[in-house]
């Protein structure tokens, strides 16, 4: 008899445990919101969209991105010395970790920005969050295949990347990708991440670059502190975006409106795919006076698109239509990674999902 309920007593035990454990709570954030009511917010998003679908998603983050062609290289100035150092046959190993930040970029494969513009945003994190091993992913599969065929270097999918931090047993992973908007290729990190919520005690992404009005205002003024020493009344300054088709679009005229509403009337947004178009920025500097444009590319990386649609001689580059037009060209082939003020935005979208504490220098 006593044998017995001794036994019973021990089954009574486990299952209180068992369902103890069932019950606990996971973190699973996008955005800062539980992923059931962003699902719902993105399905509502989607249902207005009329190429907004999950392949249309994975199509647009496998988009080929060419190596810059000789003739758009010999078009533009030469590169600065301290962006020609290719990086090495495979990234560094590190210890794995129980709190992981995951840098998600479309890539590129042009060796001589990656380090100093997807490279810079990593380097800023790893010196603010010193608790968390950084790493990164990239959604290009054409850019990651390259890379590995031609150089040797190795980088993670997205869906990999999230894999083998489960697989490793980390507890707490934030993801940040370095996209302007909510487009395409940020849906497509959000639903793979949204398929690994169990996997994490936490699992949280980040905003877009521009993700709301406070990120458009300083985004805005990063811009215009950054070309400055050109504002001498006389010179327009264009920045150039990718552009989408999707409604995340609509951003870029947004960052137009945060520039003029903040003094910055000669600067101006353009992009290559999309609104606001050559065409429309042409004509917003119409008849302002102005004798000189600056063209400055307003993408992460300062690769294959600012080289050959923007820059160059060919006959369809924005610098050939301005100075068709008129006007004295000058090209600055820097990319968004590699400015200092935008590498602070990515630290606070960063800790603002993961619920960090934003180190001094990276605050507002």
């Amino acid at each position: 008899m006593k044998k017995w309920t001794f036994s019973l007593l021990a089954v009574l035990t486990a299952c209180t445990l068992l369902l103890s454990g069932c019950s606990s709570e996971k973190e699973v954030f996008i955005e800062g919101t539980p992923v059931s009511e962003a699902a719902k917010e993105q399905a509502a998003a989607k249902a207005d969209e009329t190429s907004g679908t999950s392949s249309a998603i994975a199509a647009a983050s496998s988009v080929e991105v060419e190596e810059i062609s000789a003739a758009a290289a010999s078009s533009v100035a030469e590169e600065p010395a301290a962006c020609s150092e290719a990086e090495p046959a495979k990234m560094p190993a590190v210890e794995s970790s129980k709190k992981v930040l995951l840098a998600v970029s479309f890539g590129t494969s042009y060796n001589a920005t990656r380090n100093i513009t997807i490279g810079g945003i990593e380097n800023a994190l790893r010196e603010a969050f010193p608790e968390y091993e950084v790493r990164r992913a990239f959604t290009a599969t054409s850019v990651i295949q390259t890379l590995e065929e031609r150089d040797g270097i190795l980088v993670d999918d997205v869906k990999t990347a999230i894999e083998k931090c489960a697989d490793e047993g980390v507890q707490e992973l934030v993801i940040l990708p370095t996209q302007l908007t909510g487009g395409y290729d940020y849906q497509f990190i959000q639903e793979t991440a949204e398929g690994y919520a169990e996997a994490f005690d936490r699992l949280s992404v980040a905003g877009p670059l521009l993700g709301d009005e406070n990120d458009l205002a300083a985004v805005a003024e990063a811009l215009a502190a950054k070309t400055a020493e050109y504002d001498d009344g006389s010179t327009a300054i264009v920045f150039v975006g990718e552009g989408s088709e999707a409604r995340a679009n609509t951003v870029y005229g947004e960052l137009q409106e945060a520039l003029t509403f903040l003094g910055h009337e000669n600067c101006y947004i353009g992009t290559l795919s999309a609104e606001p178009s050559l065409e429309d920025v042409l004509e917003a500097c119409k008849d302002k006076g102005y004798t000189r444009v600056i063209l400055e590319d307003l993408m992460v990386v300062a690769g294959d698109h600012a080289y050959t649609e923007m820059a160059g001689g060919g006959p369809d580059t924005w610098e050939t239509a301005f100075r068709n037009a008129g006007y004295d060209v000058t090209c600055i082939m820097d990319g968004l990674g590699q400015i200092y003020d935008i590498q602070r935005i990515y630290v606070r979208h960063a800790a603002a999902a993961g619920g960090m504490d934003i180190p001094s220098w990276a605050a507002e």
